[in-house]
């Protein structure tokens, strides 16, 4: 007979973290249980102590069965792969940060460049980080197809800093 040790955990964002490193201790066989399987069967106590209990007999009972816990190069793909949604919607945050402070200053850039981040919008930045404000010096920094739609610029000043616009 195996003998099994339970692991109730409501949480799956740890998706089944080894918490005895390679197994169980010797002789025991480590099962994650996912709170949803056990929530609705009777009897459940109210206390963690009698929880535990109330957990043994249930899986002595084959009531209960053990959660998948993908090996773990999986969960290390798992977590590189989250890990990698975070940096960029960190990323797009960052960006929503400096189109905004860009508008603060009466920029109106992403008016004129649909991704203020391409090669052209990146170009205008830095150019006017650099000190350049002539909208005409600032529409030729513009590459490929965006060239093509700058007929007419003008420059608003408001506030003392001009707007690059394009007209429609």
């Amino acid at each position: 007979m195996t003998s099994h040790l339970l692991e109730g955990d409501s949480s799956t964002s740890d998706l089944g973290e080894d918490r005895f490193g390679g197994g169980g201790p010797d002789g025991f066989e480590v099962w994650l249980v996912n709170a949803r399987d056990v929530r609705h069967l009777p009897g459940r106590p109210k206390t963690d102590k009698l929880d535990a209990v109330w957990l043994c007999k249930i899986a002595e009972r084959g009531m209960v069965r053990a959660s998948f816990v993908p090996p773990a190069p999986i969960r290390l793909l798992h977590d590189v792969t989250r890990y990698r949604v975070d940096l960029i919607g960190e990323r797009n945050r960052e960006k929503n940060r400096v189109e905004k402070l860009l508008e603060d200053a009466q920029i109106k850039l992403s008016v004129v460049a649909s991704d203020i981040f391409g090669v052209s919008g990146r170009a205008m930045m830095d150019a006017m980080i650099a000190g350049q404000r002539d909208p005409k010096v600032l529409a030729q920094l513009a590459r490929t197809r965006m060239r093509t739609g700058f007929g007419n610029w003008k420059k608003r000043s408001s506030g003392g800093s001009p707007t690059i616009t394009r007209s429609c």
